[in-house]
C-alpha cells in the first residue's frame, strides 16, 4: 500500500491529554507525508486497511484546516477513532510537533530534524493589559443580547448568544486566565475547557455548572445571571493580579440596563421570575 500511494513519512501524535491520561475513547492522531496527494482526493482506499469504517469526516476527502492538504477522521467498527492529516510537503519544520510524537516511518529522513516537544503550545497565555481591557469591556456589550432576546421570547437566539458568545468566547477566556494566574501560567485546560474541573475549587465549579441552565426562559435567565456573576468575580480577581482596572462603571450601568430590560413592558413575554431576588443576585450591590 505504501508503494502505491508514495508514502514517505508518518508520525503518531499522542493525544493532547498525554499518554498517562488517555482512555478507551481517546483518538489516534496520525500525520502522513506523501509525494502525491491526488490518490487521497480520489479514494478512501487507505482507510479500509485499518478496519471497517462506521463514519467519517469530512464526508468526502478535503482539507480540514489551512495547513493540511487532506483530512480524514474515522471511527471504526471496533470503536477505535483515528484522525489522519495528510500533507504533500518537501520538508517539515523542526518545531512542527509541540506535543509528544513517535515517528512511525521516515524513508527519506523528512522527520529527522524534528525537535523534542516543548509542551508549551497549548499553555494558557498571560493576557496583556490591552487584551484584558478589551475582553472585559466587550463582554458587557455582548451580554445585553441575552436579556433582550429572552424578553422578546426568542429562546433559540438568546440561548445561542449565551452559549456561543457569553459563555464560550468571554467566560471561558476569563476562567482560563484565572486558572493560569493561579498556576504560574504553566497549565493547559484542554479543548473547550474540558479540564476546568481539575483546576477550579468546588464553589467556582458549581457556579460554572449553573451557567448552563435548563430549557425554558426563566431557566435561561438564571443561567445568564450566573454567567454575569462568575465573569465579574473572576475578571476582578484577574485584574487585581495583573494590575489592570476593572470597568466598574460599565458593569454598574449595564446591570441597571439589564434591570430596565426586565422591568419594561414590551407587549410580549409574561414571566414569573422573582426579580427582586434574582437581580439582587446579578449585582450584589443593589
Amino acid at each position: 500500500m505504501t508503494g502505491q500511494i508514495n508514502l514517505k513519512s508518518a508520525a503518531y501524535l499522542y493525544n493532547k491529554c498525554g499518554p498517562p491520561l488517555c482512555d478507551v475513547l481517546s483518538d489516534y492522531d496520525i500525520e502522513f507525508f506523501v509525494t502525491e496527494i491526488e490518490p487521497f482526493r480520489q479514494s478512501d482506499a487507505l482507510l479500509t486497511h485499518f478496519g471497517e469504517v462506521m463514519v467519517r469526516w469530512p464526508f468526502k476527502p478535503r482539507s480540514g484546516a489551512p495547513w493540511v492538504d487532506i483530512t480524514r477522521l474515522v471511527i471504526l467498527s471496533d470503536a477505535v477513532r483515528i484522525d489522519f492529516q495528510i500533507h504533500k510537503v518537501a520538508e517539515v519544520a523542526p518545531d512542527a510537533f509541540d506535543d509528544d510524537y513517535k515517528v512511525l516511518l521516515d524513508k527519506d529522513g523528512l522527520l529527522s530534524r524534528l525537535s523534542p516537544p516543548t509542551h508549551t503550545k497549548h499553555l494558557i497565555k498571560e493576557p496583556t493589559r490591552d487584551q484584558y481591557e478589551t475582553l472585559v469591556n466587550e463582554f458587557w456589550w455582548n451580554a445585553h443580547y441575552v436579556p433582550k432576546y429572552l424578553k422578546r421570547d426568542e429562546l433559540p437566539l438568546a440561548a445561542s448568544m449565551l452559549g456561543k458568545s457569553i459563555r464560550f468566547d468571554y467566560l471561558h477566556t476569563v476562567i482560563e486566565w484565572f486558572i493560569g494566574s493561579q498556576n504560574d501560567w504553566s497549565v493547559n485546560t484542554g479543548v473547550c475547557g474540558c479540564k476546568f474541573r481539575r483546576y477550579l475549587d468546588g464553589q467556582t465549579w458549581a457556579e460554572y455548572e449553573s451557567t448552563f441552565g435548563s430549557p425554558g426562559l426563566e431557566e435561561q435567565w438564571r443561567a445568564f445571571l450566573s454567567c454575569v456573576n462568575l465573569f465579574r468575580r473572576l475578571a476582578k480577581s484577574i485584574g487585581d493580579s495583573l494590575g489592570c482596572e476593572y470597568p466598574e462603571t460599565v458593569d454598574q450601568k449595564m446591570t441597571e440596563y439589564f434591570w430596565w430590560i426586565w422591568s419594561t413592558e414590551i407587549g410580549k413575554a409574561n414571566h414569573t421570575l422573582h426579580t427582586d431576588g434574582d437581580f439582587a443576585m446579578l449585582h450584589p450591590r443593589r
